[in-house]
């Protein structure tokens, strides 16, 4: 879903309509103290002042992700984010620890996904100074530190990661196994984030300072800190980041061209699995604010939300679960059908249901009081997504790395409240046709 893709839950959980749209939330105020800048090494920042509550929320974002891992080292993107809370130069793990613990920080985390790294701390306004002294400690000193005593311990981390999520987790695998279908080897979004157990296991403490040394610089990366600012904040991100070597000039980071798709028809696969059956279609979909990328996102809400089974008729009964999204990138995105069934039922079965459901969105049967209550409720959620802090420090850091502009939550909310019936049936006849997608329909083992 845009750029809220990746902070909503892995099926959109939509609220009731509203008759309009929630009043405008801070994230499209400005205040006495809010910036956005660079320091001399390139450093961008966005600074947002929210005084509600005596907190700030710390969202640094590296511009780097699965995308950049060398061929023969898959996953070394995401086992770089696990070593950045191993302990740099100056301070170790545990020291890091107490660090936390003195500075009363609620909540430090990180993810990795195709195109970025993200590190987001919630503190109070006073640890806030520690909370940037780590986040520099780690970004201009963890090279040179990773012995291969602690890289192994973080790949076994990272392998058990895997099982869990992509191995013994039914839908993990079949998410796993539908981009390599959609996707050839050559291209980056066909291999997984967390990557196979043999490149995990390939890599070496060189290959990690080589990637902090390429990628992990004040020039490709945003610091965003939204909530009580100190009047020195400035000063407090001089003080520990000015003096960390990096470029004047921030690195391009528009992204590369992409390899193109094959053209040889739908890509089918049958496994079986833990779980219900299901049927999962994946499609190679618009990147963020490309035609049609709009008219799919108000169209998997509308199908989410009770559309999908009207649409049915009859089949509604296979309808266990239903799952509709898109996985928006700044250049290429997918979008993602599963209908999972009841006990008993078949995977050609349900595949057929969201065909039909499809061949009738695409006739321009989705109804538009359907659509109008998916585009109030996907404007509602944007808008009230800011309230939280580390949200919308995510949400900030996200626009300015797609457009860089961080204030673009208007823009996404307009093109929302434009699409048409017409828009939603044009998408699904072109982007959404059986040629262009990937299948995997899984069966319980027998």
């Amino acid at each position: 879903m845009r750029i809220l893709a990746a902070l909503l839950p892995a099926w959109l959980a939509l609220a009731p309509a509203a008759p309009d749209l929630a009043p405008a939330t801070p994230s499209s105020a400005r205040a006495p103290g809010d910036a956005h800048y660079h320091l001399a090494n390139g450093l961008e920042v966005i600074l947002r002042r929210d005084a509600r509550l005596p907190l700030v929320a710390v969202h640094l974002r590296y511009h780097v992700g699965a995308v950049d891992d060398p061929p023969q080292r898959r996953g070394l993107a995401h086992v770089v984010e696990h070593l950045m809370f191993a302990g740099s130069r100056h301070i170790d793990a545990e020291a890091r620890e107490r660090a936390r613990a003195r500075a009363f920080i609620h909540h430090d985390n990180a993810e990795t996904d195709l195109h970025s790294s993200e590190y987001y701390t919630l503190a109070p306004q006073a640890g806030l100074a520690t909370v940037l002294w780590l986040e520099a400690d780690r970004m201009g000193y963890l090279r040179g530190s990773t012995g291969a005593h602690t890289l192994a311990s973080v790949q076994a981390i990272v392998a058990q990661e895997r099982r869990q999520r992509r191995e013994t987790d039914p839908r993990g695998a079949r998410i796993e196994r539908l981009f390599a279908r959609l996707f050839p080897p050559e291209h980056p979004y066909h291999h997984t984030v967390i990557g196979p157990h043999a490149a995990i296991a390939a890599i070496r403490p060189a290959d990690v300072d080589a990637f902090l040394a390429a990628h992990y610089t004040p020039s490709n990366a945003t610091l965003t800190i939204v909530g009580d600012l100190p009047q020195d904040t400035r000063a407090q991100i001089d003080r520990y980041f000015a003096s960390i070597p990096g470029s004047p000039v921030p690195r391009d980071r528009r992204p590369r061209p992409l390899p193109p798709l094959p053209a040889d028809g739908p890509q089918h696969e049958r496994v079986a699995t833990g779980g219900p059956p299901s049927a999962l279609c994946g499609w190679a979909s618009p990147g963020l604010h490309a035609d049609g990328d709009a008219a799919l996102d108000v169209l998997f809400a509308a199908l989410h939300a009770g559309a999908f089974r009207r649409l049915a008729g009859p089949d509604a009964a296979l309808v266990a679960a239903l799952g509709a999204e898109q996985f928006s990138q700044p250049q290429q995105s997918v979008a993602v059908i599963e209908l999972i069934g009841p006990p008993g039922s078949d995977g050609a079965r349900l595949l057929a249901a969201i065909d039909g459901v499809l061949a009738r969105v695409a006739a321009g049967e989705l109804a538009e009081p359907e659509l109008r209550r998916a585009r109030l409720r996907l404007a509602q959620r944007l808008r009230r997504a800011p309230q939280d802090l580390l949200t919308r420090a995510s949400l900030l850091s996200g626009y300015a790395a797609a457009f860089g502009d961080p204030d673009r939550l208007e823009h996404d909310l307009a093109q929302w409240l434009a699409v048409t019936p017409a828009d939603v049936a044009a998408a699904a006849r072109t982007l959404l046709a059986a040629p262009r997608r990937a299948i995997i329909l899984a069966t319980p083992p027998t």
